[in-house]
């Protein structure tokens, strides 16, 4: 049976287009979709560009070359041989990437690149409940410690500032990005950050106008946002003429900024402890650069400090709308996916919660 595609009753031969020009097609046509994020086209980018990799490994020019087979064997290589700091990648990562693949394989289809039929030969492998949970936390009184080191050390800084909403306000890296300095009320009788939704100034949220709400300040936050203004923000502006409440010299930090800011200091190394990993500051790798995470096992980006905070609420009693609610997230994602406390905690949350109830009602003499 010839390979050639039909279209219809009518066979065709995808017309030949080199993989890594197929990849750049495919990037600007989801650049050119208003629903398409700057950061979904920087993650399909990084996943594709193993694809490009591979292709050139098997000698694989065009991108209509690209067999099942293939596919098969790029899922396999790129599980376990094309990874440097874990010996093979989650069942939950290399999903995604398969996905990715897929999604590109169906617009290369539509173009009519490659066979039709190319893109259902892409194999996502199935996850478990386990697998589909990321257990990577940074634990709530581990970034306390972390957050009092920082006041130590650096007081009144960026640093002190992002870590401050990250730790005890459990926001997002978006939303720690996102507000000017305007959207900062320190006045109020409780101090709160507005958070709006300006994808046209590249400040988006997480979930659109959906995330655009008030969030309330811890008192000790406010006070180090107020510290950081008056004496160490830098008064830059961005390229859209906006003061970032978080700000660098060169205006709104981007997100590696922000990232990077949380890859230093949760080495043991940079807060002066025993590296738990037998590595001394002089041979260890990510002792001297905060952009490679994977490479100090210790290492957490802002996301773990969120579900350490949702984490230290479900702990101490917190109703899961009243966190989703304060964290922007649905309360059964927040179950699934957040909240790590052991069955034994969610019980003595629980015994609290009806006791407390039951001691109210009994003073009320509601029954």
């Amino acid at each position: 049976m010839s390979d050639a595609g039909h279209r219809g009753s009518v066979p065709y031969d995808p017309a030949p287009l080199p993989v890594e020009e197929a990849v750049e097609m495919y990037l600007n046509r989801r650049r050119s979709d208003s629903d398409t994020t700057v950061g979904t086209v920087e993650t399909h980018l990084k996943r594709l560009n193993y694809l490009i990799e591979f292709c050139e490994l098997e000698d694989i020019e065009n991108i209509c070359d690209l067999r099942g087979h293939h596919l098969e064997r790029y899922r396999e290589w790129r599980r376990t041989e094309a990874t440097t700091k874990v010996e093979s990648l989650a069942a939950k990562t290399i999903a995604e990437h398969m996905k990715t693949i897929r999604v590109f394989l169906r617009s290369m289809e539509q173009m009519e690149y490659v066979y039709p039929g190319m893109a259902d030969r892409v194999h996502v492998p199935g996850l478990s409940d386990e697998d589909e949970v990321n257990e990577d936390i940074l634990e709530y009184d581990r970034a306390q410690n972390i957050l009092s080191y920082i006041a130590k050390s650096e007081p009144w800084t960026a640093d002190h500032s992002v870590w401050e909403l990250f730790v005890r306000n459990g926001v997002r890296l978006c939303t720690a990005r996102a507000p000017d300095i305007e959207d900062y009320h320190s006045e109020a009788d409780v101090p709160y950050i507005e958070l709006h939704h300006r994808p046209d100034t590249d400040t988006r949220l997480k979930n659109g106008t959906d995330s655009e709400r008030k969030v309330f300040l811890e008192e000790q936050t406010a006070k180090v946002l107020d510290r950081y203004i008056e004496h160490n923000h830098p008064k830059e502006t961005d390229k859209h003429g906006r003061m970032p409440l978080i700000g660098t010299v060169h205006g709104r930090p981007n997100k590696s900024t922000i990232r990077g800011m949380v890859y230093k200091w949760t080495r043991p190394c940079h807060l002066n402890k025993p590296c738990p990993h037998g590595k001394t500051p002089d041979n260890c790798e990510a002792a001297s650069s905060r952009e490679t995470p994977s490479a100090c096992p210790s290492m957490r980006s802002p996301h773990p400090i969120r579900k350490g905070y949702v984490t230290h609420l479900a702990e101490e009693g917190v109703p899961p709308r009243i966190v989703g609610d304060r964290v922007d997230a649905d309360p059964e994602v927040l179950k699934k996916h957040y909240d790590q406390s052991d069955d034994e905690a969610k019980m003595r949350v629980r015994q609290e919660l009806i006791e407390h109830a039951l001691d109210d009602a009994d003073e009320e003499n509601w029954y």
